[in-house]
């Protein structure tokens, strides 16, 4: 099964996307300390009970994932900065990442009551037809979930399930093709190592 990790290293493709989104901007690695009390996917919810508890504030930016060998993807995210100036990532992580890859991003704010929504920013590494294909379906998904929003309420929206089971459906098949795909000897192990695949699963 196909797993987004932390990028290991400091990659081209990571250099790439960050260039992309912030000329000049340089990434840093933040340690993952979950909340207990914090939710999944609300980090900018879970950084302002942290602070109204215990100080600090919230510095926001990108948060770097990548799928081995195939792409990398970016999310709008927040960490929590404690009074002594340490970022913490507060918020759970469904691959149980340990740390993450963090690009601050000034321009990235969170407004409860309009709660405008950014798209993950996402780059090929593979450039193969099905890669392509399925950061696509990605885009058109989200864009799909944006024209159901109601506008009196932005956390509220009203999908038709049969679209959306089918815009669900043509991700989980391109994911399974991207999982066939050939390794090249010279590519990055799928297995999260950060090593060409000659020298890791490939010997």
């Amino acid at each position: 099964m196909l797993r987004v990790i932390t990028p290991r290293t400091q990659n081209r493709f990571v250099d790439l996307i960050c260039s992309q989104i912030l000329p000049g901007a340089i990434p840093v690695r933040v340690p993952v300390t979950p909340e207990p009390s914090a939710k999944l996917n609300e980090c900018f919810l879970n950084i302002t009970d942290r602070i109204m508890r215990d100080g600090g504030c919230a510095r926001n930016g990108w948060c770097i994932w990548e799928l081995p060998g195939l792409f990398i993807e970016t999310e709008c995210h927040g960490v929590w900065v404690d009074p002594a100036g340490q970022s913490l990532d507060i918020t759970p992580k469904e691959n149980n990442a340990q740390e993450i890859l963090f690009l601050p991003d000034p321009s990235v704010v969170f407004d409860e009551k309009s709660l405008v929504r950014r798209d993950n920013i996402r780059m090929a590494i593979k450039d193969h037809p099905i890669v392509h294909s399925f950061l696509k379906s990605s885009v058109d998904y989200v864009k799909y979930l944006e024209s159901c929003t109601d506008p009196a309420n932005p956390r509220l929206m009203r999908v038709d399930p049969h679209v959306q089971a089918e815009l669900l459906l043509r991700k989980a098949r391109l994911q399974l093709e991207m999982q066939k795909l050939p390794v090249g000897r010279n590519d990055t192990c799928r297995c999260g190592s950060g090593q060409k695949y000659k020298k890791c699963c490939g010997r």
